[in-house]
């Protein structure tokens, strides 16, 4: 841990403008994107909710053990976080020529199809629901269809079809900061 915020230090020096350097870093095993911290779970397959709590168990702590954030399910709010997302599993699971593999990401869909939310509460700005999607009934789940059916469009998963998915959850990054 210190020789990795030695070596962002370090690191922030050497580039240092007037305005000053702020670098951004992730857990390890982590990536980063845009402000977020993303991590594909692709060996445990969880049901919706139970890959919910273990992304909440994911948190972010300050060095006195004080939590500053915990993680979520995916929240997608642009065409470059859709694709940088897409591609992150797309290497590491195997494509079929139907739907599969489905990686749960966090949208919930309510009692009625246009009714959705993301499990960290973000608005919903930006969707990409295969055509026809979601269709499968009140409380259904979004997840990422990465098969060649679907080319990474969001399909939806029956809330009580115990379907477990592999899933990505979210953290917000950690910003430091030097003038």
């Amino acid at each position: 841990m210190y020789r990795t915020v030695f070596l962002l230090v370090a690191t922030c020096m050497l580039f240092v403008h007037s305005s000053g350097c702020t670098l951004t870093a992730c857990p390890s095993k982590w990536t980063g994107f845009n402000g977020k911290c993303y991590r594909l779970f692709a060996a445990e397959h969880k049901q919706f909710d139970a890959a919910e709590i273990a992304c909440q168990s994911a948190k972010l702590v300050d060095c006195q053990g004080n939590v500053l954030a915990s993680g979520h399910l995916a929240s997608v709010h642009s065409q470059e976080e859709q694709n940088f997302l897409f591609e992150m599993f797309r290497s590491t699971l195997h494509h079929t020529s139907s739907w599969n593999p489905q990686v749960y990401i966090g949208m919930k869909v309510g009692s009625q199809s246009n009714l959705q939310s993301w499990t960290d509460g973000s608005s919903v700005d930006y969707t990409s629901w295969f055509s026809g999607e979601p269709n499968n009934g009140p409380n259904s789940r979004g997840a990422i269809a990465s098969g060649l059916h679907a080319s990474g469009q969001w399909a939806d998963a029956y809330v009580n079809s115990k379907s477990n998915f592999p899933y990505i959850c979210q953290l917000p990054c950690t910003v430091y900061q030097f003038n």
